[in-house]
């Protein structure tokens, strides 16, 4: 063999990622004869267990809905299912070996009649990342071999879990019963310490309840800041955060003597972490040998990481788009569900929110019976101050507070809220480097005592190099006059070591 090619090796945390759809439906058995109509659906879904399987994930999770409706006699009632499911999601190159994850979420809800049951069918949509270590082989050097060599900074990770919990407690009015209610979550901000990651974040708690003269809303923005044991952190390292809700409970204490009422909720939630630590590596980015043809295989080793969070808050108002009919005659009484959909945009070298704002606008008529209808809010923020490095990227997750709506022109909601952004910068770089170096045919040997060359312009002093099959140096000592990029028209010699 003319080449021996010298590797190491970088125990490399690998992650694939997946995406998956699939439905779940819950049966509400004899409800077609008690549910008139139906006013409002709110579904949540959590993952119970995740595991790999060659070529494939298989997770189970648990639906969870409530239902608001009118029934026959016009009084406004609620209704609450679980169900549990089993999926199996296609991963390709997935093994048995690997950790599996799984974040579930309703991408949408809808109700059926089929005789006198009534049937919630959820679209879920699957997160599914697969964890590995792999060997990544990268070229250092070798005998009878040239090569182009630069520092990276890999990144390797470890991952940590914690379950947190979350209450608050607040006075209202009367109320009668809690409908529904639903949470948002969001990432202020992930910062590794000594021996801890501190998250921090606001849950946005919604509430619908029932009072004496119709319905009403309430909304509480809870924050919370956690301290997770990680002995792999410590003040300067890169981290990330993910929550998910997995359980909530709010409770109704009525006073009827004081016209009031205690809401008080209990909320828990998973939190994944992740810790990111820089390897320095010296690795081969090109490589010839003097002596033969070479094949050489690029591989990628892993560098992207979380750099940092960056927290917006925003005013959204305008008229929103109405799927339903409303007029003046209508008695606009609560907001439910809100939630936000977010993207960043560059526009003119700045960066925008962009994205939509939704909620159930729940109504009374001019009879006094109970409607609804979805309203959608569309919304462009700037982001002021958010400048991104090259080899960066931006993720925004937003929560919107406070939604109202108003009809000032008859048959047309005006909504406004506040926006609260979440903007996760990301390095994605991805430095490639030489994994693999097979020896092709031999080069016949020149026995020329002087050779000219003639380079491309333009070139520099690598691309010269391996056209001339001589390490860099060589050509230099031969060349001391050459400036690099070559110009045009220049010639190079090479003097043969006798």
């Amino acid at each position: 063999m003319s080449i021996q090619p010298v590797f190491e090796r970088f125990a490399a945390p690998l992650e694939k990622k997946y995406t998956a759809r699939s439905s779940a439906d819950c049966r509400l058995t004899g409800a077609g004869s008690e549910i008139a109509r139906i006013l409002c659906v709110h579904a949540t879904v959590t993952c119970v267990s995740a595991e790999a399987g060659e070529n494939e994930v298989r997770y189970t999770g648990r639906l969870y809905t409530a239902v608001v409706y009118e029934d026959a006699r016009g009084t406004v009632c609620r209704i609450e299912r679980g169900a549990e499911f089993s999926k199996r999601a296609d991963a390709p190159d997935c093994k048995e070996t690997d950790a599996a994850s799984v974040t579930l979420s309703v991408l949408s809800v809808s109700p059926r009649r089929e005789g006198n049951s009534i049937f919630i069918s959820a679209n879920i949509g699957a997160e599914i990342a697969v964890r590995s270590v792999k060997e990544v082989p990268y070229l250092t050097g070798g005998n009878g071999l040239i090569l182009q060599q630069r520092e990276i900074q890999a990144v390797k990770s470890a991952e940590v879990t914690a379950r947190i919990e979350a209450d608050d407690e607040f006075e209202t009015g009367y109320v009668g019963d809690v409908l529904l209610h639903s949470e948002n979550v969001i990432i202020d901000d992930a910062e590794c310490s000594a021996g801890t990651v501190i998250v921090s974040g606001e849950i946005n708690l919604q509430i619908c309840a029932l009072k004496d003269d119709g319905l009403c809303s309430y909304e509480r923005l809870i924050p919370f800041r956690r301290e997770i044991p990680c002995e792999d952190a410590f003040r300067g390292k890169d981290c990330d955060a993910s929550v998910t809700i997995t359980s909530s409970n709010v409770t109704a204490v009525t006073d009827e003597g004081r016209n009031n009422c205690t809401l008080t909720c209990e909320i828990t939630a998973e939190i994944r972490c992740r810790v990111y630590e820089t390897v320095p590596l010296r690795v081969a980015t090109d490589v010839f040998s003097p002596l033969c043809e070479t094949e050489k295989t690029m591989g990628v080793l892993p560098s992207g990481r979380t750099k940092g969070y960056r927290k917006f808050t925003e005013h959204i108002a305008g008229l929103a788009a109405l799927d339903g009919e409303i007029d003046f005659s209508c008695n606009l009484q609560a907001v439910a569900l809100q939630s936000a959909e977010v993207n960043a945009v560059m526009h003119d070298s700045a960066w925008f929110a962009e994205g939509t704002a939704s909620a159930t606008l729940l109504f009374a008529d001019s009879d006094g019976g109970h409607r609804s209808a979805a309203i959608t809010l569309p919304f462009s923020a700037e982001l002021a101050g958010l400048r991104l490095a090259e080899g960066e990227s931006v993720t925004l997750s937003a929560i919107v507070c406070g939604l109202s709506a108003r009809q000032k022109q008859e048959g047309r909601i005006d909504a406004e809220g506040t926006l609260r952004i979440s903007a996760r910068i990301e390095e994605t770089s991805a430095p490639e480097c030489v994994t693999e170096v097979k020896e092709g045919k031999a080069y016949t040997e020149n026995t020329n005592a002087v050779s000219v060359f003639l380079p491309q312009a333009g070139d520099d002093l690598w691309a010269v190099a391996k056209k001339l099959g001589k390490a860099p140096d060589e050509v230099l000592a031969c060349n001391p006059e050459l400036t690099f990029p070559v110009e045009s028209g220049r010639r190079i010699v090479i003097y043969r070591k006798i």
